[in-house]
């Protein structure tokens, strides 16, 4: 039987306690096993290894042994990105059934607006058909905002967070 799917995932923590990226645990612990970081924090549920009398926890978090520089705090522009940005809610009526969803551009892309997060947001079906090419002004709507997320944000939507991963993931 294999571990429950909230327990199959490990945030990874640089040295600062950073968050840089949340990997499977089976590989937190080839990493931890290496000497290459140290298990913070583990989730209840073991490891099923041939060896019924060894108990190894999967690890819920590791701290890696060094600064970890990667260019992961950029979150690529695409459409399920800036859906997860707005929690799969249309910025204009608040409807949230994500099958209903489109990307509505802020400024029509035939009067100059561009693909990217500053100017697209998640919008229903209805709202993008009765926006159609308008301007917010020409709309009559109130601008909604839309920006590049952090990668924080972006890193909440999983399926399960657990509890000890909150005070890193500043949620």
């Amino acid at each position: 039987m294999g571990a429950k799917r909230e327990f199959k995932k490990c945030l990874v923590l640089d040295s600062s306690y950073m968050p840089r990226q949340i990997i499977e645990s089976t590989r937190a612990y080839v990493i931890f096993s290496k000497g290459n970081a140290e298990i913070v924090a583990d989730h209840p549920e073991t490891f099923n290894l041939a060896d019924p009398n060894r108990i190894i926890h999967r690890p819920s978090i590791i701290r890696v042994n060094k600064f970890i520089n990667l260019d992961i705090t950029k979150v690529p522009y695409s459409r399920d990105n800036v859906f997860k940005r707005d929690n799969y809610t249309c910025v204009y009526c608040g409807e949230d059934e994500p099958r209903a969803m489109t990307i509505d551009h802020v400024i029509p892309k035939s009067k100059g607006g561009e693909d990217s997060f500053e100017n697209c947001v998640t919008a229903c079906r209805p709202c993008n058909a009765d926006k159609d090419d308008l301007t917010l002004e020409e709309w009559g709507r109130e601008h909604p905002n839309p920006y590049r997320p952090h990668f924080l944000q972006m890193m909440k939507h999983i399926d399960y967070v657990p509890q000890d991963w909150l005070k890193y993931l500043i949620l």
